[in-house]
């Protein structure tokens, strides 16, 4: 990995991380939590959210999209970086480090579409929805088990890495 390379990561890395923390820090008061709002699949568990949270959580969910929009993007070249900038994910065939290098952009994508979804559905009446909230939910599942399966093979990755330092090592 060469210098530049490293810096590149290194700064796209603690990018995620910001945004990450900004989105969570921004949206920990809503109660649903946003995760329980995102896996939502039917209309009356989202309005009932809606209503819990009330005007004043609306209106912070509805402050937070800006980042929620612009955070897929970050997430997404962080994934294909740390695939193609890095030694982690070496090990694998080229096809497989293809597969994972999609997908977390691929995750953006359904968080790009379950965010408008959810951007739609709140310029609505209780009463809209019937189909784009489990689609919304469904765009939900799918980023989070991409982005879940990516996050295990970073961390088996990692571990690999290191114990191939390890005992490398004299």
């Amino acid at each position: 990995m060469s210098r530049r390379d490293h810096w590149i990561v290194l700064f796209c890395s603690l990018l995620y991380v910001v945004s990450q923390a900004n989105i969570a820090l921004m949206t920990l008061p809503l109660k649903p939590d946003v995760l329980a709002f995102q896996l939502t699949f039917s209309s009356t568990s989202f309005w009932s959210i809606i209503d819990a949270w009330g005007p004043s959580g609306v209106a912070l969910y509805r402050a937070h999209m800006p980042f929620d929009m612009l955070h897929p993007f970050i997430y997404g070249t962080l994934g294909v970086l740390t695939v193609n900038r890095t030694p982690l994910f070496a090990p694998f065939s080229p096809k497989a480090r293809r597969f994972f290098c999609l997908m977390l952009p691929v995750a953006g994508g359904f968080d790009l579409i379950e965010n408008s979804c959810h951007l739609y559905l709140l310029a609505q009446e209780h009463s809209a929805g019937t189909w784009i909230i489990p689609f919304s939910g469904s765009c939900s599942a799918i980023k989070w088990a991409l982005a879940g399966l990516f996050s295990i093979m970073l961390i088996l990755s990692s571990v690999w890495f290191l114990l191939k330092f390890l005992t490398t090592r004299h």
